[in-house]
């Protein structure tokens, strides 16, 4: 699991909002020293949404492609 966005989120009990990420292939890479350069892996990727990682209360995935 990494970290890859987040927002800090106060709400009133009973209160909801929306919130919005935008992961792109950028979000995904990573700084290779081999390649002394950004790469993306292709291939799916879990997103996993919560308040922290044992309290995981939305999940998705989202696909990487060359």
């Amino acid at each position: 699991k990494e970290l890859k966005e987040f927002r800090r989120v106060e709400l009133a009990p009973g209160a909801s909002t929306t919130v919005r990420f935008a992961l792109d292939k950028g979000t995904m890479a990573y700084y290779s020293t081999e390649k002394k350069d950004w790469v993306a892996e292709p291939g799916k990727f879990d997103v996993l949404v919560g308040s922290s990682s044992r309290d995981i209360r939305l999940k998705g995935s989202l696909d990487v492609s060359r």
